[in-house]
């Protein structure tokens, strides 16, 4: 075996002693250096010590508190700058809203005006960024399925360290979670939010605090406060108590959480309108600031309301037929879905035939796809009829009718439907398309988003850029 050549590391700096004769000079030796030792860090401790001292000294000054105090103030200035950067945001979406617009409407009429709105586009995008990760008006849109990834981060986030509110790019374990009906009261509160004209994730940002995320109903009711539903109205005082004596509903019944929801959207959107900086979480103690709503949330007792019958046609259109059959999707459509399916058909001048509608949660009586379970998606055709009465179903081969169909499918999305599907051997056919809820999508044959035809992608995009707030006011 052989030894090192080297000392020892703490035989380092003493003298060359003999370890039994010399042993009291070893002590002596190793008194000094510790002596040293100690003189010099303990120096660098004073020093360490003093340094820290100024520091608290400062944060007390800047603070007028201690260091607990400090955080929490620290944390409110994150808050705020990320109040900041959701402000900014919001702006550079309704810029990108507008070059949208602007470029559907005029990429042909002005020679070189598409070039212009795209290269200005481009400039939004890199210096803003895009919550999405995919460039505006390329024709990416996610599929909403398991295992397809959409970038929710806002500005700030994205760009933030995580100490100062930045977060991760998200994982592709993304989405509603297979077998589930999670995103029912989601797309509620996104649907309400857009006839609101507020930003979803203000309602998604208390349903995070206030609710317990489960598929019963929520409910808290002790000696300090009597709160119900999702957003958790006190109907002992405060904004429950304002609820039920503004709409004569009570919150003891769980069939009222869609009318909890625009009564939440509505009286958010006036406190905005009075006041721009209103903070939510003055009046919902369990605000979390701005929120993306999480996949696995529950419906809190939340089940949609489905409206079975027709709609009759006035003056030969905006007529609705449910014509369902089968053993499957025969259920009615949920009733939000109703009204965009007929706002729809009055805009564009047809009628309308839903052939597969409703479906169940789970069992034997569902397929495919969760997006019709409880009424929240049909399948369906529109049509005309002819001065001799008979009905003609729109062809999307046809170039006239085409147009109408776009006009349809931009309309119903206007209105509040966040998926279509349409194209030459969709569902078998020239004549079928697809409406409902569910992740913002857009596909085609074979239900994919890749073969989405360019006309049903417009539809989306184009019926995206349209606020809720403009219903009423624009012939879409």
């Amino acid at each position: 075996m052989k030894h090192s050549v080297h000392p020892p590391r703490w035989r380092i700096g003493l003298p060359s002693l003999h370890p039994v004769a010399d042993a009291g000079k070893l002590d002596a030796s190793v008194h000094e250096l510790l002596i040293e030792a100690l003189g010099r860090d303990g120096g660098r401790l004073q020093r360490r010590t003093r340094v820290a001292e100024k520091i608290g000294a400062m944060i007390e000054s800047v603070t007028g508190s201690d260091g607990d105090e400090f955080v929490k103030r620290w944390d409110e200035i994150v808050t705020r700058t990320e109040r900041f950067a959701g402000a900014v945001e919001r702006s550079v979406l309704a810029i990108e809203r507008l070059l949208k617009m602007t470029g559907l409407l005029n990429r042909e009429a002005v020679p070189g005006m598409g070039s212009l709105v795209t290269g200005y586009r481009d400039w939004v995008h890199n210096t803003f960024g895009n919550r999405s990760g995919a460039s505006a008006g390329d024709g990416s849109f996610g599929d909403g399925s398991p295992g397809s990834v959409q970038d929710d981060r806002n500005w700030w986030q994205r760009r933030a360290p995580r100490w100062a509110g930045g977060k991760d790019a998200p994982s592709p374990a993304g989405g509603t979670p297979s077998g589930s009906a999670a995103g029912s009261l989601t797309a509620l509160y996104e649907a309400e939010a857009k006839r609101a004209g507020i930003d979803p994730r203000i309602l998604h940002g208390i349903r995070a605090g206030e609710s317990l995320h489960t598929d019963k109903y929520d409910v808290k009711s002790d000696s300090k406060e009597d709160s119900y539903g999702p957003f958790q109205l006190n109907r002992r005082r405060g904004l429950g108590a304002e609820f039920e004596k503004e709409t004569g509903l009570d919150l003891h019944d769980p069939k009222t959480i869609p009318d909890q929801v625009r009564w939440a959207a509505e009286h958010i959107k006036k406190r905005l309108a009075a006041d721009p900086s209103y903070n939510p979480g003055s009046e919902w103690f369990g605000y979390r600031g701005l929120q993306n709503a999480d996949p696995s949330w529950r419906n809190s007792g939340y089940k949609p309301t489905q409206v079975p019958g027709d709609v009759p046609p006035v003056n030969g259109v905006g007529g609705l037929n449910q014509i369902q059959s089968g053993s499957v999707r025969n259920q009615a459509i949920a009733g939000a879905l109703h009204a965009q399916l007929v706002a729809a058909a009055k805009a564009t001048g047809v009628n309308v035939d839903v052939y597969s509608g409703g479906q169940d949660e789970d069992g034997p009586h569902r397929t495919g796809s969760h997006r019709h379970d409880h009424g929240n998606a049909a399948d369906l055709r529109i049509f005309a009829v002819g001065e001799d009465g008979k009905k003609r179903y729109l062809d999307m081969t046809n170039e006239a009718d085409r147009p109408l169909m776009e006009k349809f499918l931009r309309s119903a999305v206007a209105h509040g439907a966040t998926g279509i599907g349409a194209g030459p051997g969709y569902m078998g056919g020239r004549t079928n398309m697809h409406v409902g809820g569910g992740p913002v999508s857009a596909w085609g044959e074979g239900g994919s988003s890749a073969n989405a035809p360019d006309w049903v992608r417009r539809a989306l995009e184009f019926g995206l850029a349209l606020p809720g707030h403009f219903e009423g006011r624009w012939a879409f």
